[in-house]
């Protein structure tokens, strides 16, 4: 191959007929790129010098960064808009796990999260918007929560290594770090999401898309704007039909570790007043208009299973007893608790520092009397007017109680009241009857099978005129005289797990196993006389309601009545969880699920009348009916009176 040097004398640009810049050199025109010979035969064009011709690459990296800045009044206005609704959606609902219905929310509010991320198409504002969803949440159920998170993180080592020691984890610490998981975790979540969708725009749109514009964030407000005005309809239009709530004393869970644990709280009802404990505080209430009377710094160690009735409120502190009168502006006594135990005997190798906080209390003889639980199996029994001890004998087991948890805390099913004694059912199967003036035991029962799958059992209690019905997990039903302990009638079978207390008349008694099936059984033998598989899906880890006097039980999403032999199905609703036990006023029935609802349904006609939901979660003892009102008790302290009449 021969190359030929051409000698250029004089070029001048010249345009063709096609607008083309062209050198034109002694009559040759000579192009501005020139294929040349080289190694690389793919490549034969050499590229302009960018720098030599005054261009510059613009690094991604750069563009981004000057997009987050142009669009941050957007973004702070959809940051903003992502905490109220966070707030919106906290204060609608917990979100049960139990519940259908929590799935179906969270799954829906991802998809809206995902759709939102195609709009903003922001790494860096799609992660602070789901941190911003999930605190407006965390806001709305415990208040300024991050200062808990950061006095715990703060002191975590210390707290770890005490936690380590006592092989106890503080019920703060781990709320502390719940929470700290959960915002971590939408802030992974969110970041990876985001980061898919924008590198997704960049490969199949262009690099120009890889970040929102004004456009985009602007259908972002918008669609955030759509969102909240649509739940606060919605939530308001669920939460006041036709102007049912009177008033309403909203509460947060406080403190924190009260979403976890079982905590005091449970109402006492007297005169025009309500009376409970939240939050280090003990308080009078109105229930005319919800609002609070009178409150006190107190702390109530007591957890109440039960609403209760009477005129002088009691609260338990750390160290002693204190009575009010009606009004809460008056103390009629102080009484403090027992400095030591008489007879209580410690394991070898227990801590010998005695913990004499109650575990539980109940009103008795007809509000006279104070029947207090104490730990080790230890009861006593208080004068409400002078606050006085009448008597503190051993009763059950000598064993430390959880007090974290009151599940085996002593409920009115384990105990049972006549005009001169009281009868307790014990761990291990012991029935004891003291009587109410001493103390002193009258008579016992020591039944054959004090366990149940390894653990102490304790028998439930019935009682009808002379008799009374103790009814164990085991599968035995065993008839008692009340006046001497003696046993009547015996009956036995191992199907029969009692899952509540029988509904007992002297001779039948009609109940539900844990398996759910529904029996009318004769006591003396234990013949069945009806059953029937009440529950067919019946599942453990959801809760289970009922009365059996009035053969109304409900389970899942179901609510179901056993009339004779006749069973109906009141209620049922696939995606609710019923928890509260069911109250009634003649034929009008009232249940509530885990989520908030509460349903009025006429128990004979089966119509509805009514469902309101009331912005918190709800439990077995959250609805009293009192006059023409229902007072609703949620999880976190709030109270809220709805008109019940229609």
């Amino acid at each position: 191959m021969t190359f030929y040097i051409l000698p250029v004398i004089k070029t001048s640009k010249v345009v063709d007929s096609n607008h083309n810049h062209r050198s034109f050199t002694g009559g040759i025109f000579i192009m501005d790129e020139v294929p040349v010979a080289n190694a690389n035969p793919v490549n034969t064009i050499v590229k302009k010098n960018e720098k030599a011709n005054g261009t510059k690459k613009t690094s991604p990296i750069a563009v981004s960064l000057k997009n987050l800045v142009y669009m941050f009044p957007l973004a702070f206005v959809v940051l903003l808009q992502m905490f109220f609704l966070g707030k919106s959606f906290g204060t609608f609902s917990t979100l049960p796990y139990a519940s259908f219905s929590s799935f179906v929310f969270l799954a829906s509010l991802a998809v809206f999260l995902f759709f939102l991320q195609l709009l903003k198409r922001s790494i860096v504002y799609s992660t602070l918007g789901g941190i911003l969803l999930v605190s407006g949440i965390f806001y709305a159920w415990f208040g300024d929560f991050h200062n808990l998170i950061f006095a715990n993180l703060q002191n975590v080592g210390t707290i770890v290594k005490s936690a380590w020691t006592r092989k106890d984890i503080p019920f703060p610490l781990l709320m502390a770090g719940i929470m700290t998981f959960s915002i971590a975790g939408i802030a992974f979540i969110q970041f990876f999401v985001s980061l898919f969708v924008k590198s997704f725009f960049e490969t199949f749109f262009g690099k120009e898309w890889g970040d929102g514009r004004w456009m985009a964030f602007a259908g972002a407000i918008a669609l955030l704007a759509g969102l909240q005005i649509g739940f606060y309809f919605y939530a308001s239009s669920a939460g006041n039909p036709e102007n049912r709530k009177q008033w309403e004393l909203l509460q947060k869970y406080k403190p924190v570790e009260k979403f976890l644990t079982t905590t005091p709280g449970a109402l006492m009802l007297g005169k025009n007043r309500i009376f409970s404990s939240h939050n280090l505080k003990a308080r009078a209430v109105s229930v005319d208009n919800g609002s609070i009377v009178v409150e006190k710094n107190l702390l109530s160690t007591v957890i109440r299973n039960e609403v209760q009735y009477t005129e002088s409120p009691v609260f338990f502190n750390e160290k002693e007893i204190v009575c009010f009168n009606n009004e809460m502006n008056l103390e009629n006594w102080r009484t403090p608790y027992p400095a030591s135990f008489t007879g209580l005997l410690l394991k070898e190798g227990a801590n010998p520092e005695i913990d004499n906080k109650p575990l539980t209390a109940f009103y008795i003889n007809r509000g006279e009397n104070l029947l207090v639980y104490y730990n080790y199996g230890f009861i006593g029994l208080y004068e409400v007017a002078t606050g006085a001890n009448l008597w503190l004998e051993s009763v059950d087991r000598q064993v430390p109680a959880r007090k974290i948890f009151a599940d085996n805390f002593p409920e009115m099913v384990y105990f049972h009241e006549t005009p001169d004694r009281l009868i307790f059912s014990c761990q291990n199967g012991l029935v004891k009857a003291l009587d109410k003036k001493s103390g002193k035991e009258i008579w016992n029962y020591s039944h054959e099978n004090p366990k149940f799958n390894g653990k102490p059992q304790r028998g439930f209690l019935s009682a009808a005129k002379d008799k009374l019905l103790v009814s164990f997990k085991t599968g035995e039903m065993i008839t008692l005289a009340l006046e001497n302990g003696r046993v009547i009638y015996r009956g036995k079978n191992d199907a029969f797990s009692f899952k509540m207390a029988p509904a007992f008349d002297g001779l039948n008694a009609r109940f539900i196993t844990d398996e759910g099936f529904y029996y009318d059984v004769e006591v003396d033998g234990g013949r069945i006389g009806f059953q029937y598989n009440l529950l067919p899906k019946r599942l453990e880890f959801l809760p289970f309601v009922g009365d059996v006097s009035r053969g109304i039980f409900a389970h899942r999403g179901e609510v179901i009545k056993v009339e004779g032999q006749k069973v109906t199905k009141l209620i049922e609703l696939g995606s609710k969880v019923f928890v509260t036990r069911p109250v009634f006023d003649e034929k009008m029935m009232y249940i509530g699920t885990q989520d908030g609802w509460i349903f009025c349904i006429h128990s004979g006609s089966q119509h509805e009348k009514f469902r309101i939901h009331v912005n918190g979660e709800l439990e077995e003892n959250s609805l009293v009916i009192l006059g023409n009102r229902l007072l609703v008790k949620t999880r976190s302290g709030s109270l809220i009176s709805v008109d019940r009449h229609f």
